[in-house]
């Protein structure tokens, strides 16, 4: 025996078939609208150290501003030259990622100089471009270690000693 459907059933399937397409149109168009919502156009910037080093670094006048003025302005600073902390460095680096790998945007650097009574002498803003064209200096330290020291050796013997007794436990 042969199904016939009535043409109400066709009518039916009809609706049902536009209910389901129509449907699936506005899932994809729902979908497709929280996705572009939910995308970010500005892709992820990270800052480190000082931010805005350059326009602070106008607020400093040589000859005028001391250390407490610096540390009000731009805070405290890992970096100072030893023994006599006269020789201070700031640094801002800003960071973009760019399709997965990151890029340095701005990489600054300040070095100030203090005198004996704290009064800034000089003050010197490295950027990107220049980095490259900074000194280093060429001599070597002596390491003033343990390298054939009469305490590297006794704690060589010690730590010989540690392993064979090691050693011999594990057997």
């Amino acid at each position: 025996m042969m199904h016939i459907f009535s043409f109400c059933d066709l009518k039916a399937l009809i609706k049902m078939s536009k209910a389901f397409t129509f449907f699936k149109k506005m899932s994809f168009i729902t979908l497709s609208f929280i996705l572009i919502l939910s995308c970010s156009y500005k892709p992820p910037v990270r800052f480190n150290g000082v931010l805005n080093l350059d326009k602070r670094t106008k607020l400093i006048l040589i000859g005028t501003s001391n250390k407490n003025d610096v540390i009000k302005l731009l805070g405290e600073t890992l970096l100072k030259e030893q023994p006599n902390q006269n020789k201070w460095a700031y640094i801002e680096t800003v960071e973009k990622k760019i399709l997965g790998k990151r890029k340095i945007i701005k990489n600054t650097m300040l070095i100030l100089e203090f005198d004996n009574k704290g009064i800034l002498k000089t003050k010197k803003i490295l950027n990107k471009d220049n980095f490259n064209k900074v000194k280093f200096d060429q001599t070597q330290n002596e390491s003033l270690g343990v390298n054939n020291s009469f305490s590297k050796r006794i704690f060589s013997s010690i730590r010989k000693r540690a392993q064979n007794k090691i050693g011999t436990i594990g057997k």
